[in-house]
């Protein structure tokens, strides 16, 4: 488990370095994804689910990105979208391109739909984060309180 860490922390890492992600706030999202990749993987575990699995880590990377976003007061992108690259469904992708060119309709009409169901409960999951309202006050927002 320590090593799966270690792999999503450092992909995380430098998929943020590539980013262009402030050089302080490097530690932060690559602390998101690998958390977020220990999460999906004791629920896979648990549950057999890579769909639910996706779905909570994704609430978990998004409610961490938020949180930081606020604390640090930068866009929540800066940490979402680095935290997020560790569950994104590549290898599905893979599998399901690579039974298209071998030419297994099942295993590719599995793949497919299974990578769409991840990405779809990846958004799903963002969007049901952002949705929550934030108490932190904007420029120009006239409220005091």
């Amino acid at each position: 488990m320590i090593i799966q860490f270690i792999s999503a922390f450092m992909a995380t890492l430098f998929f943020a370095i590539i980013l262009n992600i402030f050089r302080e706030e490097l530690f932060y999202c690559s602390l998101i994804g690998g958390f977020g990749w220990i999460v999906f993987l004791l629920i896979k575990d648990y549950s057999g689910s890579i769909i639910l699995a996706s779905f909570i880590s994704a609430l978990m990377i998004s409610s961490l990105a938020r949180l930081l976003s606020y604390l640090r007061n930068l866009p929540e992108t800066n940490y979402l979208i680095p935290g997020i690259v560790a569950i994104v469904p590549g290898a599905g992708m893979y599998q399901t391109m690579s039974a298209m060119i071998y030419g297994d309709l099942k295993s590719m009409v599995y793949y497919g739909l299974q990578t769409i169901q991840v990405a779809g409960v990846i958004a799903i999951a963002v969007v049901i984060i952002s949705a929550i309202k934030s108490k932190r006050k904007t420029a120009g927002s006239g409220n005091k309180y």
